[in-house]
C-alpha cells in the first residue's frame, strides 16, 4: 500500500498506473530498509572492527616496550635525539601492535604536546627508518 509523507494511505482510485506510482513504490521501499538499518542487531552491538580483534593490549605493548628498551615511558626526555627516537619507536609499537588511532595515542602523557599532523609524520618517518 503506497503511504504520503504523513503515513496515511494513498487512494489511487481510477487513476491508471504512472511512474509516480513506481516512484511510492520505491519509497516504500526505501522507508522499510532505513527502518531496518536503524535498529541495532547483536552483531552491531558491541562490535568491534575486524582487525582489531588481533591487536594486543596497550598495556602490555607499552610493558614490552619498557622492558627491551629498560626505561620507564614516563623518564623519557624527548628534547634529547634518543629520547625523541623512543618516543617514535614507541609511536610505531602502539600504532602496529595495539591497534591505536592517533587520537587514542594522543591522550597518552608522552604524546600529549604534539598535533595529529606532527604524530602522522612522525609514524611515517619511524616506520621508514625501521624498514631500513
Amino acid at each position: 500500500m503506497n503511504r504520503g509523507y504523513d503515513g496515511n494511505p494513498i487512494f489511487a482510485g481510477n487513476v491508471t498506473k504512472s511512474h509516480f506510482l513506481d516512484y511510492l513504490d520505491f519509497i516504500d521501499s526505501a522507508f522499510d530498509k532505513f527502518d531496518r538499518l536503524q535498529r541495532p542487531t547483536e552483531l552491531s552491538i558491541g562490535s568491534k572492527r575486524q582487525d582489531e580483534l588481533y591487536y594486543e593490549p596497550m598495556e602490555k605493548v607499552i610493558q614490552e616496550f619498557q622492558t627491551r628498551n629498560d626505561i620507564d615511558i614516563y623518564a623519557i626526555d624527548t628534547r634529547s635525539r634518543k629520547g625523541q627516537r623512543l618516543r617514535g619507536e614507541l609511536l610505531v609499537n602502539l600504532k602496529e601492535g595495539a591497534g591505536l588511532s592517533y587520537k587514542e595515542i594522543a591522550g597518552i602523557e608522552i604524546f600529549k604536546n604534539l598535533k595529529f599532523s606532527t604524530l602522522r609524520s612522525m609514524y611515517r618517518n619511524m616506520k621508514r627508518k625501521r624498514s631500513k
